[in-house]
């Protein structure tokens, strides 16, 4: 095509739209490059938190002589906002703990790392433990009541992110075997002894954050030889099969009793695979979280 003047026009506008595409193509590889990049740096820092997070677990379990202690942790993505720990807090008494932030994803896995340090007798602010007036070096246990209303103050509910958790935190005597704790708006734990179906312990109270003025109440057990205590998240019991079904209070309850007969760590195991085989090729959906002790039954 030639225009008034007699000149060439057509391959000028072909040259033209070639160029403009392969600049749109550049401009579009460079962008799908940065955002590789920038997916490559997400999956770095998720990949790191979900290690630090990792190594808030117990790596090596008290062990106390005459207790034994197990634990389990499926998070249902990279993190998670549940929690678990076993810590000495003097030569006599542990404390023992198991929460659940609401929520999934970056904000619950923050909290439940937070909450990690106040429920360490190592920080400073540690709930676990109270400063002993006139004695700045000393430091006594703190009642697991008392713990939950402290950690009820420090972490009100966000109203913009509705945020909460919930908690069950005891305190054990290994040389008594007395166990108090308190169950924040946590499922009730599993108590199993020889030669009787397990059932659930009565107690209970809002979870942390909810209510401002809530007060907590604590449950005691005596416990003896061949006693087992299950401590877990929702995440076990209100676990979905692909038809919709929950796993349930029973069926943990009929697990437990499934697996007396094996070591305290492969029932925690087991249970858990029963829990995972129960949602089927999709997975678990919310973080699974299981924390076991044990009284020696007799030599």
């Amino acid at each position: 095509l030639r225009d008034a003047s007699g000149e060439v026009t057509h391959y000028i506008g072909v040259q033209s739209d070639v160029t403009e595409r392969r600049t749109a193509e550049e401009s579009l590889r460079a962008a799908n490059r940065a955002l590789e990049l920038a997916g490559e740096r997400m999956r770095r820092s998720l990949d790191a938190a979900a290690r630090i997070q990792r190594a808030l677990l117990p790596t090596d379990l008290p062990r106390p002589e005459g207790v034994r202690f197990a634990f389990g942790f499926r998070p249902s993505d990279e993190l998670a906002g549940d929690a678990l720990n076993v810590v000495w807090l003097d030569d006599a008494r542990l404390g023992l703990y198991v929460l659940d932030v609401s929520g999934h994803g970056v904000p619950a896995a923050l909290l439940s790392v937070t909450l990690s340090r106040f429920l360490s007798p190592a920080f400073d602010r540690s709930c676990l433990l109270t400063p002993v007036p006139g004695q700045p070096l000393a430091r006594a246990i703190t009642p697991p009541a008392e713990g939950a209303g402290l950690l009820n103050q420090q972490f009100p509910m966000d109203a913009a992110t509705a945020q909460y958790f919930t908690l069950l935190y005891g305190v054990l005597d290994v040389r008594l075997l007395h166990f108090r704790f308190v169950a924040a708006g946590h499922p009730p734990p599993v108590l199993s002894h020889p030669g009787s179906p397990p059932g659930l312990v009565a107690g209970g109270g809002l979870p942390i954050g909810v209510v401002e003025s809530a007060t907590f109440a604590e449950t005691r057990l005596d416990l003896g030889p061949g006693d087992r205590l299950f401590f877990y998240t929702d995440g076990v019991t209100e676990a979905r099969s692909p038809e919709g079904h929950e796993f349930g209070v029973e069926t943990l309850l009929a697990r437990v009793a499934d697996t007396r007969g094996l070591p305290l760590q492969a029932a925690v195991d087991a249970i858990l695979a029963a829990v995972e085989a129960h949602c089927g090729d999709s997975g678990v959906r919310d973080d699974v979280s299981l924390l076991a002790t044990e009284i020696a039954p007799p030599a």
